[in-house]
């Protein structure tokens, strides 16, 4: 369980942060793991204990407060439970991202699975199970654009470290691409001076 804050001048353009408010509890599953009912409430009496604990009283409010649950696979049972027993709704508002509707907190459930690689490629892939070796390029492509910041570091640290077969996997195929578009260009170069040669003579 984490506390983010979050600038009231800061704008988040990404749809996993639309619900983000000036004090956010975030709450995230190992891949390993799955979102159980207890969580969800663990979730909620950290929430009230934070907000409890802060002076001057009520000083942050309930709408200041929103919960993000992060799991890696679809909590069946949780969203049968806030449904069924607490009488809430569950919108799914983006691939892979759904709204409790009706509660007293804001509270959203990131299922990294069903994320939309576009918009949440890093989320998607903070995980011990890549997919595939195409996974581990893209990240290392977009890695490339984001080398000096050290927050995707850190994040691309964790990745490779948990799927280091993916991205050796990966490295070999950008090493014998590269190879191959190599040769293409030495060839192309050859090929050049050898027509600027008969364009002289």
């Amino acid at each position: 369980m984490c506390r983010l804050r979050k600038k009231e001048t800061q704008i988040l353009k990404k749809n996993i942060g639309k619900i983000f408010r000036r004090y956010n509890i975030v709450e995230y599953k190992s891949p390993d793991d799955y979102l159980c009912i207890d969580d969800f409430y663990k979730g909620y009496a950290y929430t009230y204990f934070y907000k409890a604990d802060r002076t001057p009283v009520n000083s942050i409010l309930l709408e200041e407060l929103p919960i993000s649950f992060v799991c890696q696979n679809y909590p069946r049972e949780l969203f049968r439970h806030i449904v069924g027993e607490r009488k809430l709704q569950i919108e799914k508002v983006y691939a892979g991202i759904y709204y409790v509707i009706g509660d007293t907190l804001p509270i959203q459930i990131i299922v990294t699975g069903e994320l939309s690689k576009k918009e949440s490629l890093w989320l998607r892939n903070l995980t011990n199970q890549l997919k595939s070796t195409k996974d581990a390029e893209e990240l290392l492509k977009d890695y490339k654009k984001h080398k000096k910041n050290t927050l995707y570091e850190s994040v691309m640290d964790i990745i490779v470290r948990a799927n280091e077969e993916k991205f050796e996997e990966a490295k070999k195929m950008c090493k014998a691409l590269e190879e191959l578009m190599k040769d293409e260009l030495e060839a192309k170069k050859t090929e050049g001076g050898g027509n600027r040669r008969r364009a002289c003579q």
